[in-house]
């Protein structure tokens, strides 16, 4: 977060004080000088909860004449909580935001750099693992069993996403995988896609062009109500019709129907 490295204002023998960019004030007295607020940085401009960061902020006289009872007034933004200042001259007042640099000399400069950290439920909330610790939860089995549910709010745009980080040399087998441990009981399904009465128009969107196989089913049979096909050999069974507008070819196998064509 940079402001302007050519934003000046004169300061008259009056008291005055310059509103800047994004809250950032100049005050001072007594002298005509020409003052510069060279940078405001900051060193890691997407922290996480917890994190410490540093802004710095830098300021220059370009003259003619001394500034005298200089202020520089910068509040931390909301969601920060303040640690610590270190200005080259003067002081710093977090709760007033007030940088008192004092007396500053033409073709002087100073810094103030100001430490704080990231409060919980500002950015979200990220965990970062470290080697070999993985994250579990378990619904212990209770009189009355807990769900885990992740709901977005009617209206809103958020959604659910497992990504893989771009950069990498490497993959693991699979971004989910559900898997049942339970040697002695089968489960139903290992992932139910239902809904309301607002429905959902397709359960699986597999188009994105980038995916090379929608669908990797080994030697595993596909049921519906009206057709099936068995994996191990490939075979087609339906209750319908079966239309073509290409050519249906049965290599080294028959064609049988039941029906006059």
């Amino acid at each position: 977060m940079l402001f302007s490295n050519h934003l000046r204002r004169k300061l008259s023998c009056l008291s005055l004080i310059l509103s800047l960019f994004l809250g950032l004030q100049l005050s001072a007295s007594a002298q005509t000088a020409d003052i510069q607020i060279l940078s405001k940085v900051v060193n890691d401009a997407t922290p996480n909860v917890g994190q410490s960061i540093v802004y710095t902020i830098q300021i220059k006289n370009v003259g003619p004449n001394t500034a005298n009872n200089l202020i520089i007034s910068d509040i931390l933004p909301a969601g920060l909580t303040f640690v610590s200042s270190a200005p080259d001259d003067g002081t710093y007042t977090s709760g007033t935001g007030d940088w008192a640099v004092g007396t500053l000399a033409s073709n002087g400069s100073s810094k103030l750099t100001i430490t704080a950290t990231v409060n919980a439920g500002t950015t979200g909330n990220t965990i970062v693992t470290t080697n070999a610790r993985d994250i579990a939860f378990t619904l212990a089995n209770t009189a009355t069993d807990s769900n885990f549910t992740i709901t977005t709010a009617a209206d809103s745009t958020g959604s659910s996403v497992f990504a893989l980080a771009n950069g990498g040399s490497t993959s693991p087998s699979q971004l989910i995988l559900v898997d049942n441990l339970d040697t002695d009981t089968a489960l139903t399904a290992g992932i139910k896609i239902q809904s309301a009465a607002g429905g959902i128009t397709n359960a699986l969107d597999l188009s994105d062009p980038e995916i090379v196989n929608a669908l990797s089913l080994g030697a595993n049979d596909v049921t519906a109500t009206n057709f099936s096909v068995t994996g191990s050999n490939g075979n087609i069974s339906t209750n319908g019709t079966i239309t073509a507008t290409g050519n249906i070819n049965a290599n080294s196998g028959t064609l049988a129907t039941s029906q006059s064509t």
